[in-house]
């Protein structure tokens, strides 16, 4: 593993790291702006996705060789998970607790809803920055 990659992770809030992670707001917009002044040379993409996946970390910890390298990661995995939530649709009358079987397949399907509610639902969802960091290098 690369040592700036490395210490990036070892520099990675444990306490919030776990944390929904958003495509907008306040902090991701504090660190975009801090992003674009620290590393102009980086594509405005790049900037947005190490600002929502920074999101809740100190961004002024890591240094800017780390955040290139971390910038250098396949971050647009990051569309592919997904901390959408929807309306709870199972409720303690029918509850779940065998996920992926047939039987659950049957009873989402039963309930009617959207195929884009469904995606939501079987979404992967970024457990931590850390976890999702090693899954794409």
């Amino acid at each position: 593993m690369n040592e700036d990659l490395f210490t990036f992770l070892q520099k990675i809030n444990p306490l919030k790291e776990s944390l929904p992670l958003r495509s907008g707001g306040s902090l991701v917009d504090n660190n975009k702006n801090y992003l674009l002044k620290m590393l102009p040379e980086l594509p405005d993409y790049k900037v947005y996705l190490l600002s929502i996946l920074l999101q809740h970390q100190n961004i002024r910890v890591f240094t800017k060789d780390e955040l290139v390298t971390v910038a250098s990661l396949r971050l647009e995995l990051l569309n592919d998970y997904s901390n959408a939530t929807v309306p709870t649709v199972i409720t303690n009358d029918d509850p779940l607790f065998d996920t992926g079987s047939n039987r659950v397949n049957r009873l989402i399907s039963n309930k009617g809803l959207a195929s884009l509610q469904i995606n939501y639902m079987n979404a992967r969802k970024i457990k931590s920055v850390k976890g999702f960091i090693e899954e794409i290098i």
